[in-house]
């Protein structure tokens, strides 16, 4: 199913790709013809860690950053965070992880992996596996299937190795309790918000002090580095129309049937009783005679939907009468899975126990397989196999145009031979690139690495495949005040407005030490808000008060009412003031009794899990031999 899955994610042009021997010959997104280290970086009880595997995870953590960050890290971002130190020892404790799980005999086999893939929710559509989705997704992360499978992998490792770690951790009643009235505690204070907004008036910029406030800010101004290219593009559209005969594609078909087949489909409905995690033999009979109960009451001719309606516990579907729509053999879990493929159309199962709990499964309908006719998918192939052409062709044409580049000695003397003319961009960034070379990073990533004069390998871009050579490099600086003085200006008013602020909220808050905090705000003609009562559980206070404010105000009381000091949070300085506190309400503790046992009882596992993997790490040993 993994390998399906896999089969199933590339894009045409992908499998185009894998199908072809002459695209080997293509070093896609390679750069430049500088070879890959492949030497031990480290070793981990002898396990090696190797400089290619440690540039990919590098790799993909800078992208996962970029996107965080808007497309560009921050300068300094890597040093400051020791970014390849923290990949480096995240590499280390996966090795650590998996050898001690080895020793202990825990394994995470193929069909595990493939099972929580299917299980998914976001690559789910009507409650079925869902390929359009799945793909998606990876190409969102830009992540290979393999990739994914082997987070996937690692991820239910430390599942079991937590289950197994966690045997016998309980959570008692008053420990429950005492969380939900720590959680749910209310408390109602008044404040006063002064925002940089607020105080730029009250800036005076000098222009000494500017210039010396951009001595110390100028890194935060240090440009990106910057190339300039010309290019030779093959693009798609010029390989014209391909036309594929009719016996090609029949004979696709006939060798491909199995393309072609569609499984079995079966319409189900279930109804799920969860049990909690970790809960008791007598919690586990409580839950499975519900279900027994439930369906006497079926049999005897209660209607299924309106009671999955009413009883059923899963979110999702329970609003839709359990309906889970079609779904295909090995899309859910295996019990659940078997019950639903071994019964008749409208016959409901016995319970049927899953990790989420117990079912009770009923077919609505079933669709056999069947093999789409060849006039069904005579179209769909037809184009797939024009597209196969159409790249075998761009693929020979590209590949015959870089040897003799090669041969020729550049870009230029191939255009002037073929009467072609090269474009040229102007400078761009990593963050805001030439059009014509879009955005995927592994591409950008080359072209940077690339110095002046040097020529890259093809390259696949949005259009097509182009070479392309750099004419000239900036390296990244730090430009005069004069350049960015507009931005420079705008940024150190804010600063400074923020400064401003925090002295008057300083000033404000001794004012109402000794007259309290309307009276002082009036006095200053500021503003003093209500906060209405609010839990520790809300992220923020009505949506009001950011959560540094939150913490600040739950720790105020009726004898200690300000704090020591003004609140900063977001740019902005709040002074606040308790007015009152009330006690959880003891009337909601049972319905969230279970919810809290579970959330404590998870909490409990991941610190002896944490624990465990923190001894296990020390006693490891991890020789790093390369050079970050």
């Amino acid at each position: 199913m993994l390998e399906f899955i896999r089969r199933n994610v590339g894009s045409w042009i992908v499998k185009v790709i894998l199908g072809l021997i002459i695209l080997v010959f293509i070093p896609w997104g390679v750069g430049s013809l500088r070879s890959r280290r492949a030497e031990t970086l480290a070793e981990v009880n002898g396990e090696p860690i190797l400089h290619k595997d440690f540039d990919l995870a590098l790799e993909r953590t800078r992208d996962r950053y970029r996107q965080i960050f808007g497309g560009t890290l921050p300068e300094h971002f890597e040093e400051q965070v020791h970014l390849k130190e923290q990949v480096l020892e995240r590499l280390v404790t996966e090795r650590v992880m998996r050898q001690a799980a080895e020793a202990v005999g825990v394994r995470v086999r193929d069909p595990e992996v493939q099972q929580a893939i299917l299980s998914v929710p976001a690559f789910r559509s009507g409650g079925v596996f869902d390929q359009r989705l799945y793909r998606m997704a990876l190409q969102n992360a830009r992540m290979t299937p393999e990739d994914y499978e082997a987070e996937v992998r690692q991820q239910l490792l430390a599942e079991k190795l937590g289950a197994l770690f966690a045997t016998g951790i309980t959570v008692g009643g008053d420990e429950a309790r005492a969380y939900y009235g720590f959680q749910n505690e209310e408390i109602d204070v008044a404040y006063v918000r002064l925002a940089p907004a607020d105080c730029r008036d009250e800036v005076r910029v000098d222009e000494a002090e500017l210039e010396a406030w951009y001595r110390d800010h100028r890194e935060r101004y240090r440009t990106e580095p910057r190339v300039r290219v010309r290019y030779l593009l093959f693009s798609r559209k010029s390989v014209g129309k391909v036309t594929v005969p009719d016996d090609e594609v029949r004979a696709y078909y006939e060798e491909h049937k199995k393309e072609f087949e569609v499984p079995e489909r079966r319409r189900v409905r279930h109804i799920l009783l969860t049990v909690p995690p970790g809960a008791g033999e007598a919690v586990e009979k409580e839950v499975r005679a519900r279900a027994e109960a439930l369906r006497r009451r079926i049999e005897k001719g209660a209607d299924f939907a309106r009671l999955a309606r009413r009883h059923s516990e899963d979110p999702a579907t329970a609003k839709k009468g359990g309906d889970l729509g079609f779904i295909t053999r090995g899309t859910m879990v295996p019990a659940f899975d078997k019950a639903a493929f071994e019964l008749e159309a409208g016959k409901v199962s016995a319970p049927v126990r899953t990790r989420f709990g117990w079912h009770l499964v009923k077919v609505e309908k079933i669709e056999p397989g069947r093999v789409k006719p060849f006039k069904e998918v005579a179209r769909e192939i037809r184009r797939k196999l024009a597209r196969r052409k159409a790249a075998s062709a761009l693929a020979a044409r590209a590949n015959a145009a870089y040897d003799e580049i090669f041969e020729l000695g550049g870009l230029a003397a191939y255009a002037k031979r073929h009467g072609l003319s090269l474009e040229t961009t102007g400078f761009f960034t990593r963050s805001a690139p030439a059009p014509v070379l879009g955005d995927d990073p592994d591409v950008l990533r080359n072209v940077f690495a690339l110095g002046k004069g040097e020529m890259s390998s093809l390259l696949r871009v949005p259009d097509g495949v182009l070479i392309l050579e750099v004419l000239d490099k900036e390296p990244p600086r730090v430009p005069p005040l004069q350049e960015v003085r507009a931005k420079a200006l705008e940024d150190y008013t804010d600063e400074a407005a923020e400064g401003v602020c925090r002295e008057k909220a300083a000033r404000l808050l001794a004012e109402a030490r000794k007259a309290g905090l309307s009276a002082a705000a009036r006095k200053e003609g500021l503003e003093v808000r209500e906060s209405g009562f609010f839990r520790r559980s809300d992220r923020e206070a009505g949506g009001r008060l950011p959560a540094e404010v939150v913490a600040a105000a739950l720790s105020r009381s009726e004898a200690d009412p300000l704090p020591d000091e003004p609140v900063a949070a977001g740019g902005a300085s709040y002074v606040l003031a308790f007015k009152a506190r009330r006690a959880a309400d003891p009337s909601g503790f049972e319905a969230a009794r279970k919810d809290i046992e579970a959330r404590l009882l998870e909490e409990k596992r991941r610190a002896v899990f944490q624990g465990w993997l923190e001894a296990a790490r020390k006693q490891a040993e991890v020789r790093v031999r390369g050079t970050l």
